[in-house]
């Protein structure tokens, strides 16, 4: 069985070829450097996400918060994605009050009207770095819009977001960590700032949602919510920002795609699909074995790490017909770029329906987009996605969108 560097691979420009090689050797493959178990095929990928029995969240829960509280299984200091079982169900049904389809369909006129700014910018401009100057910018302000707090944090939401991923997932410097260090100071006195006056809030403001006490028991406690709010921030935006650069990517690489979503926005929901099967934000997904066990016949012992590959999962030729070739109007199983299982991203339709405004009027606006300059992406191989997107673009004439009338596939 063939050893392999998952990091390395992960950090590659264009990993998913070495998956592939990888993948030779079976679809479960041992990385001897982080001391973990590797799996790149997706039926087994499904498998391993959706038997929290067997497969649990400790791991991802001592990259968060170190491995005593992980292993204590404190509740009240683990975020919902380090929890399974009772702990986790609990929490879920709390925070989904903030992403029903209905309050997410209600941030849609926001979407757009945030976004109009920014597109107008950069065609008057003839482009710039459309990653930091757009899709950074969009889902921090999202997120600030549902949560409720003031335009001001925009930028500081985007510099917190990318310190802590670095932090919690990456491999910092001596000076990243003192950055790192500073913007959790900022953050948490941000958090203080807004939580001091929760109660006075109206019932569309997720603070207040979250905490009422007119639920009973089905409300966070302050540290939930702190928790929760820290968790929304990093990977509510981040995330998102990185399917939008990925997004780009393919356009600026397959102008008959921009070329197709032009011809029929309404064919925007399935582009969006499939940039989340082909081009993953989130490459890698975590978990520990319970009790001894086997995957495709390979012995799992208890406790160790099996590290899912969600990029490798949805290339894999035996889920996907030519699994390299970009088509949104191709069949096959559900992609993982959500998850799968009961750790199912929760603001899938958030994210969604971002990714599609935003395509949706880049499309009718843009004529031309063009990458002028280096692409750097994301330091940690657990998530994909630019940083810089330099890009050079032309505009053409058009008449404002209409709503599209096509909801995206799947749900929150």
């Amino acid at each position: 069985m063939a050893a392999v560097d998952l990091h390395r691979v992960g950090a590659e420009p264009d990993p998913y070829r070495r998956y592939e090689e990888l993948r030779e050797n079976g679809p479960v493959v041992w990385d001897p450097v982080h001391d973990e178990w590797v799996v790149l095929g997706h039926s087994l990928a499904r498998r391993v996400l959706a038997d929290p029995a067997t497969f649990d969240s400790r791991a991802v829960a001592a990259r968060i918060v170190g491995d005593a509280a992980a292993h204590d299984g404190v509740s009240s200091v683990v975020p919902i994605i380090g929890l399974d079982g009772p702990d986790h169900a609990r929490l879920r049904r709390i925070v989904s009050r903030a992403f029903t389809p209905r309050r997410v369909g209600e941030l849609r006129g926001f979407v757009e009207a945030a976004l109009d700014p920014m597109l107008t910018r950069l065609l008057d401009a003839g482009g710039g770095d459309i990653q930091r100057d757009v899709f950074d910018r969009l889902p921090a302000m999202v997120i600030a819009q549902l949560i409720g707090v003031g335009e001001g944090d925009h930028d500081s939401l985007v510099r917190w977001a990318r310190a802590m991923v670095l932090g919690v997932f990456g491999d910092p410097t001596e000076a990243d960590q003192r950055e790192i260090d500073a913007a959790l100071v900022e953050m948490t006195a941000w958090m203080d700032r807004n939580l001091v006056d929760r109660e006075l809030r109206g019932a569309s403001d997720v603070f207040s949602l979250l905490t009422r006490a007119e639920y009973g028991d089905e409300h966070l406690t302050e540290v939930e919510l702190r928790v929760f709010l820290f968790t929304l921030l990093v990977a509510g935006s981040f995330t998102t920002s990185y399917l939008l650069g990925n997004g780009l990517l393919v356009l600026a690489a397959h102008a008959d795609q921009l070329a197709g979503l032009r011809a029929c926005p309404d064919s925007t929901a399935a582009f969006v699909e499939e940039v989340l099967r082909y081009d993953s934000p989130a490459q890698v997904v975590q978990r520990s074995a319970v009790n001894d066990t086997e995957l495709a016949g390979v012995p799992i012992a208890a406790d160790a790490t099996v590290s899912v590959i969600v990029g490798a999962a949805n290339r894999d030729p035996d889920a996907f017909a030519d699994p390299h070739r970009f088509d949104p109007d191709r069949d096959g199983p559900p992609h993982l770029g959500f998850g799968h299982g009961p750790h199912f991203c929760l603001g899938a339709g958030l994210a969604r329906l971002e990714a599609e405004v935003t395509f949706r009027e880049l499309a009718a606006r843009i004529g031309t987009i063009d990458l002028v300059g280096p692409v750097t992406r994301s330091p940690t191989p657990m998530f994909r996605g630019p940083t810089s997107l330099p890009v050079a673009v032309s505009g053409q004439a058009t008449t404002p969108l209409q709503p599209s009338v096509r909801r995206a596939r799947g749900g929150t």
